[in-house]
């Protein structure tokens, strides 16, 4: 270890840090931790100026306690998991449709958290509602309730003239977060058919494991590869996860 050196996370920091490691050629390579999260952007700009970028774990806790917790510790950790080839790996690659369909899918995973909230409200309020609404949608199957919640004309006293508007804006949400979920889903189809449609073609691959499989394909021996179907195979073409199931990132 020669020396230690903070830096900004923004462009003049990563260009400053640049110019402190040297040429490409000097330098045997860079352990970052977190590549796909906060040290996304760095691991681009250094993988750009032509450097070998590894992903470094975290220390491990038993290490933590016994050395102390710093940025420039765990600096240090990483250059010297670097040098003994000890906990790293290559970081997935965010230039590519892999990275776009990610982050499709964050996107709608949360969308989809949110329409279960919203349903499980619904629920629960229609538990406590006055009779007459209660009977009158609770039996009804939760795609259709909701659709007559969102259309209802609120009438009655007056727990039954706030009641029924709550309903009613929980239910239009739900549907307007169903259609950006469903247009963000059109999206994900698209990106691996346009991209990459032979790996549509294993077994069970879908839109959701689609983009985790290129990163340890590389990895995988051919005696351990993925059964593809046969003509003959009944089995159903891919497993896509439906638009109310949710399923990151390190």
């Amino acid at each position: 270890m020669t020396d230690t050196e903070t830096f900004n996370a923004d462009p003049k920091g990563y260009e400053r840090l640049i110019a402190m490691i040297g040429g490409p050629a000097l330098c045997l390579g860079v352990g970052v931790e977190g590549t796909n999260s906060y040290g996304a952007a760095l691991s681009r700009r250094l993988a750009a100026a032509g450097y070998t970028v590894h992903e470094v774990l975290r220390p491990k806790r038993s290490v933590r306690r016994s050395d102390g917790k710093s940025d420039p510790i765990d600096a240090i950790a990483a250059a010297r998991s670097v040098l003994a080839g000890d906990g790293i790996s290559t970081p997935k690659a965010s230039d590519g449709w892999c990275e776009a369909l990610r982050h499709l899918i964050a996107a709608r995973e949360q969308l989809v958290t949110s329409m279960t909230a919203i349903s499980n409200c619904l629920a629960g309020l229609l538990t406590t509602a006055p009779e007459g609404i209660r009977e009158r949608y609770r039996s009804l199957p939760s795609k259709r309730r909701i659709g007559k919640l969102a259309a209802c004309r609120p009438s009655g006293g007056i727990v039954e003239r706030n009641v029924l508007p709550s309903l009613k804006t929980l239910a239009s949400s739900w549907r307007e977060l169903h259609d950006r979920a469903d247009v963000l889903e059109c999206r994900m189809r698209q990106i691996p058919e346009e991209n990459a449609r032979p790996l549509l073609d294993v077994y069970c691959m879908g839109t959701m494991s689609a983009p985790n499989w290129p990163s340890s394909a590389a990895t995988t021996r051919n005696e351990s590869a993925p059964r593809r179907r046969s003509p003959s195979s009944a089995a159903p073409a891919r497993c896509l996860h439906p638009a109310a199931r949710p399923t990151g990132t390190g």
